[in-house]
């Protein structure tokens, strides 16, 4: 999710897995969209929670006729995908190599100036 966290709504109103999604600002191009859990505690036994999973290509092919009403205590995971860490680490760590590139860059080009 683009602003992951804790949504609130209130209980006259239905809100939707897309729903709730386009308040969350929407799915980053890391999620994996066919692999989102919700976690739904039974109303049977309030202390146990059952996983469920979804594939939200479906949903969002066909909204109107797969798209999950959500309940009070729902809780949704979005799985990203291993190579966005990836791209986090190598998008966080450029500006270092960057210094450290000038850097050595400087070093090697007085070094030659004294040849």
């Amino acid at each position: 999710m683009a602003k992951p966290g804790n949504y609130e709504f209130s209980r006259a109103k239905e809100i939707t897995l897309l729903s709730l999604l386009g308040l969350a600002g929407g799915y980053t191009d890391a999620a994996k969209l066919e692999e989102v859990y919700l976690f739904r505690t039974d109303s049977d036994k309030p202390n146990q929670r059952s996983k469920f999973q979804i594939d939200l290509k479906e949903i969002v092919s066909n909204p109107l006729t797969k798209d999950v009403t959500l309940q009070d205590n729902d809780v949704l995971i979005l799985e990203h995908r291993k190579i966005s860490n990836w791209n986090k680490t190598i998008s966080d760590i450029t500006p270092t190599l960057y210094v450290i590139t000038v850097i050595l860059g400087i070093i090697y080009v007085s070094g030659r100036v004294g040849d």
